[in-house]
């Protein structure tokens, strides 16, 4: 295939894709609100005096989320590719965009790599790995956290060292997992060297460079992140009326988050799943399922759906490259 040909088809899978991110926000709208009893339920809430102050507070804090991940990018290229802060924040939101209709949203990998030069993707792609690795990290390690927290008070077992050996199990899980994470960058450099995986990539003297300095910086990064999902699920519930009663309630979220990390999704059923898992454990603490599907509904529309629309045009400004900058 000629270079020009080669364009016309990368021109064209840009295309698809912005229709396809489209298509797929606007679709997941309609098959939301065909519901008449969400409708009367929103309705009411946007017009009988709700506290519109926690919206917009959900609103302002979706663009600082989206910041700190593309800081995140940044600091995973350190020493390998200087990226400037707004270069760095579309390339999360093209991520965003190809992300939104694949599996478990694996193709924010290529959306990231893709806005790369062309000499850079391959290390691209280990990079943004260690960066999602420390979000997971980060999002297991509260999880199992708050699940020992909760396991005393409402788990009942027949006796407490049942409990104490679930605490036990759950607690060693988390020290492994964060070893597992002090480690990734020696694995990720053991994976580079794989033969097979030199041949896919086209690259047979594969070098992979990841600082092993990076590594709390990323963690950092990914906890306040992650206090900022909380902060917006708690602020979303608050506004749709959904009763968080006391503090304690509050260890609930994170189980929510532990559960869609480890759940594997399609796309095409993401949205549910994730409605389906907040009633499962939020339905212990309150009977507002209506306001609990409006809440995960629209904190995905907050955080990954319009961030994809503008992600999808990202993408559509890129330009085919055929050979490595120099």
């Amino acid at each position: 295939m000629n270079l020009s040909n080669r364009t016309y088809v990368f021109f064209a899978f840009k295309i698809i894709v912005v229709l396809a991110v489209f298509y797929w926000v606007l679709s997941k709208s309609l098959y939301h609100y065909s519901s008449k009893e969400i409708i009367d339920f929103q309705y009411s809430i946007f017009n009988n005096g709700g506290n519109f102050l926690w919206l917009a507070f959900v609103l302002i804090l979706m663009p600082l989320n989206w910041f700190i991940e593309s800081k995140k990018w940044s600091i995973s290229l350190k020493g390998v590719y200087k990226i400037s802060r707004i270069s760095s924040f579309k390339s999360v939101l093209a991520g965003v965009a190809l992300g939104i209709f694949t599996p478990n949203r694996i193709g924010e990998f290529a959306g990231r790599v893709l806005t790369l030069p062309l000499g850079h993707r391959t290390q691209g792609i280990f990079s943004n790995a260690i960066c999602s690795l420390s979000q997971l990290t980060t999002t297991l390690v509260i999880g199992s956290i708050s699940l020992i927290a909760l396991i005393p008070n409402y788990l009942i077992f027949e006796t407490n060292l049942i409990v104490t050996l679930v605490q036990l199990i759950l607690a060693t899980f988390s020290i492994l997992v964060l070893l597992f994470y002090t480690r990734s960058t020696r694995l990720l450099k053991l994976i580079s060297k794989i033969k097979w995986l030199k041949k896919i990539l086209n690259q047979p003297a594969l070098k992979v460079k990841i600082p092993k300095e990076i590594l709390p910086m990323l963690l950092g990064n990914s906890v306040v992140r992650y206090t900022v999902f909380f902060l917006q699920f708690v602020s979303i519930l608050t506004f749709y009326e959904v009763e968080l009663n006391g503090f304690f309630s509050l260890i609930y979220i994170p189980i929510i988050y532990l559960t869609l990390a480890i759940v594997p999704t399609i796309a095409l059923s993401e949205l549910g799943i994730r409605e389906g898992v907040s009633i499962a454990v939020l339905s212990g603490i309150s009977d507002n399922t209506l306001g609990i599907i409006s809440a995960s509904f629209t904190l995905w529309i907050i955080n990954i759906a319009i961030p994809a629309l503008f992600g999808s045009l990202v993408l559509l400004q890129l330009k085919y490259q055929s050979k490595i900058a120099k």
